[in-house]
């Protein structure tokens, strides 16, 4: 594989290494069972202010 493809930077961390709360994280989310990861979300959807477009 082309080493270009590691080399990607997050554009919410200025361009800079994915810091590793982030990663930690992700890791913690992608180990939860469907059903509860799609309760969260609507959980935290259900909290952000609505906004007109």
């Amino acid at each position: 594989m082309d080493d270009t493809f590691y080399n990607h930077k997050f554009k919410f961390c200025s361009d800079g290494d994915c810091p590793l709360w982030a990663l930690a994280a992700l890791h913690a989310l992608s180990s939860l069972p469907a059903p509860v990861f799609r309760s969260l979300l609507k959980h935290v959807l259900d909290e952000q202010p609505v906004t007109n477009m």
